[in-house]
């Protein structure tokens, strides 16, 4: 994140560049130890590999695609057991993080369905049936929560897979209504654990952080 910020706004020298580079292959191939034999991430690398921990995988080698020449293949093995894993309703279940998360049935599948299809549209897996279901998974329940985290994940993920801007800024007028004004700043309160872990006022930053992603991507709400 650092060296593509420092790329961007042109304030980086070569010898640190070179450094940043290094540190991004040491992490890369760090990450890559915790691929599970057949495709997806663990926590330990070890079967059976985790939908939220394989999208997270996933986005983590977009990122450092911006920045490093990434192998594609562990990309594409990624996406394709994700896809794999895909409910027949278009839908992916994280399976285990209810009861730690706080979320109930239906925020867990959502929350979820919406962390992987961001994953993969951010992966350039956006124009494919896997992420178009759930897209329309998305669409079709994104009514049934009201918690600011479940939104801001519906957000993202539909401000790039979407088919147009007008489902995304749905999810966000809602949130915009959402939002906690304290003197000139506002901030947002999820009553859940994130898939983090952040809770309290770690989880409220977090949540915090996700709408201001979804919002200066898509140009809504700039207030």
């Amino acid at each position: 994140m650092v060296l593509d910020y420092m790329k961007q706004a042109g304030q980086i020298s070569p010898e640190l560049q070179m450094q940043a580079e290094e540190f991004v292959a040491q992490g890369y191939q760090r990450l890559l130890s915790f691929e599970v034999p057949g495709g997806g991430f663990s926590l330990f690398g070890r079967a059976p590999a985790d939908p939220v921990l394989s999208a997270y995988g996933l986005m983590m080698l977009s990122d450092m695609g911006r920045v490093y020449p990434v192998d594609r293949e562990p990309v594409d093995r990624t996406a394709h057991w994700l896809m794999a894993q895909q409910q027949p309703d278009g839908s992916w279940a994280a399976g285990g993080r209810r009861e730690a998360a706080a979320l109930d049935a239906m925020e867990d599948q959502l929350s979820t369905t919406a962390f992987v299809v961001w994953a993969l549209a951010e992966a350039g897996y956006y124009d494919v049936e896997s992420t178009r279901r759930g897209v329309d998974y998305l669409v079709d329940h994104r009514s049934e929560t009201e918690d600011p985290y479940v939104l801001a994940l519906c957000a993202n993920a539909l401000s790039v897979a979407g088919p147009d801007g007008y489902l995304a800024n749905s999810v966000l007028g809602r949130l915009a209504q959402q939002a906690i004004v304290e003197g000139d700043a506002v901030h947002w309160q999820t009553g859940l654990r994130t898939f983090m872990g952040g809770g309290g006022r770690a989880g409220s930053v977090e949540v915090t952080a996700l709408v201001a992603q979804a919002m200066l991507r898509t140009g809504r709400h700039p207030d």
